[in-house]
């Protein structure tokens, strides 16, 4: 996947207006770690940036119609969003058992859904079986997605310009492979490290193997981590990573126990994902650190589950 940092530039141009720059916040009672909150996109995910741009450029480049895109949740509203904005037709392609307020939320944005089995899905994302669709946009095989998302490293870099690392959540790399890259073009000693769940946690995996490798997906977090690695993906990610934390799910949701009411905001378990992984190093291994918070799409009565649990 090929994009250039004047392509991250002109993502930015496109997301004027559209998408939210948003802030960085410390971490509460941590001095060293910040918070880039993208739940505060107006779909409640960093996925807008990528969808938005993608489309767009395509408009610029000819006449579209409609859009495709296939997703667990997330990108299927930033999609729908994105063209209704854009006055498009959208589809989404999710899950049979994505979760019903992620396929409302898609509905209410105007896009027609088609359910398929969740395994499907997972391979649909690696074969391409839908990519002859009208407008399809893949979720992170696309380097107009991921340079959306690259604007999110040069947003962190202006407000944070020593900062040291960055913590990443990874489902196909899309976003971690926008961050890494707009943040090495001008910062090449700043780590960028992926995080994923240790239930699922096939590119941690991959990395310690040196090539693509699966694995058994088994945790709840549902918008980060995958049983596979994207392999046109992974050589890129292999270059421009420094590794891949794991944070068991106790953590993660301590991680989201502790944002929501120590800094009022609320994520789901791939959102919380950087902070688990922070909070795991000490300060020495971690430095001065952003954590993106992907998205913030957590089923409510989830949430009071894990604030019951992990709240005290």
């Amino acid at each position: 996947m090929r994009f250039t940092l004047d392509d991250i530039l002109a993502a930015r141009r496109r997301l004027v207006d559209v998408a939210i720059r948003t802030p960085l916040l410390q971490l509460h009672e941590v001095d060293d770690v910040w918070l880039k909150p993208e739940i505060l996109q107006p779909i409640g995910s960093f996925k807008l940036r990528g969808a938005h741009n993608a489309i767009a450029a395509r408009l610029e480049a000819g006449p579209l119609d409609e859009v495709t895109t296939l997703s667990a949740g997330n990108m299927s509203q930033a999609v729908a969003w994105s063209a209704r904005r854009l006055g498009l037709r959208a589809t989404a392609i999710m899950p049979e058992s994505a979760p019903e307020f992620k396929k409302a939320a898609t509905r209410g944005y105007g896009a027609s859904i088609e359910l398929i089995p969740r395994p499907e899905v997972m391979a649909a994302m690696q074969d391409g079986r839908f990519n002859d669709r009208p407008g399809f946009i893949h979720p992170f095989n696309d380097p107009l997605v991921a340079a959306g998302n690259g604007t999110i490293g040069l947003e962190i870099l202006e407000d944070l310009p020593d900062v040291e690392t960055v913590i990443v959540p990874v489902g196909g790399g899309g976003l971690a492979l926008g961050i890494a890259s707009a943040i090495k073009a001008s910062h090449p000693d700043v780590r960028v490290f992926g995080v994923q769940p240790l239930g699922g946690s096939a590119l941690a995996v991959s990395l310690a193997a040196g090539e693509p490798r699966t694995t058994p997906y088994d945790t709840f977090v549902d918008g980060a981590g995958a049983p596979f690695v994207s392999a046109d993906a992974f050589p890129d990610l292999q270059q421009m990573l420094a590794g891949c934390l794991t944070p068991t799910d106790d953590e993660t949701k301590s991680a989201i126990a502790r944002l929501a009411l120590r800094n009022k905001l609320v994520t789901e378990g791939a959102g919380a994902l950087a902070v688990a992984a922070a909070l795991a190093l000490s300060r020495t291994e971690r430095g001065r650190t952003v954590c993106i918070l992907s998205g913030g799409s957590i089923d409510p009565p989830q949430l009071a589950e894990i604030l019951r649990q992990h709240g005290g």
